[in-house]
C-alpha cells in the first residue's frame, strides 16, 4: 500500500471575503462527506489565504498513480459540488497538485 500527502491550490473566482470563507468551508464540508465514504483519502485540511486555498490531503492506494488518482477524484468532486451548491458557475475545477 502506497500512502502520499498531497497539496492542491485552489483559486476562488471572487473578490468578496466572505464568498471566499463560504466557498473554503463548503469545499471542507464535502472532503468530510466524501471521507466517510471512502477512508483511503482522509485528513483532509483547507486553509484561505488571500483568494488562493491550500488543500491538504493524505491518500492510499495499491500504487502511487492509484492514490494520486483517488486523491485528484475526491478534490474533483469535492470542489465541483462546492462551486455548484454556491453558484460559482466560473470556478476552475482544476486543483494543481503537488506531492509530499
Amino acid at each position: 500500500m502506497i500512502h502520499l500527502q498531497i497539496d492542491a491550490g485552489y483559486e476562488i473566482p471572487s473578490d468578496d471575503v466572505e464568498t471566499r470563507v463560504v466557498t473554503m468551508d463548503a469545499i471542507e464540508e464535502q472532503l468530510i462527506d466524501l471521507e466517510a465514504q471512502d477512508p483511503s483519502v482522509r485528513d483532509s485540511t483547507v486553509t484561505l489565504f488571500g483568494s488562493k486555498l491550500t488543500i491538504s490531503l493524505f491518500a492510499s492506494g495499491q500504487t502511487e498513480t492509484d492514490a494520486l488518482q483517488r486523491a485528484w477524484s475526491r478534490l474533483h468532486a469535492a470542489i465541483g459540488v462546492a462551486s455548484y451548491d454556491l453558484g460559482l458557475v466560473n470556478a476552475k475545477i482544476e486543483p494543481a497538485l503537488s506531492v509530499a
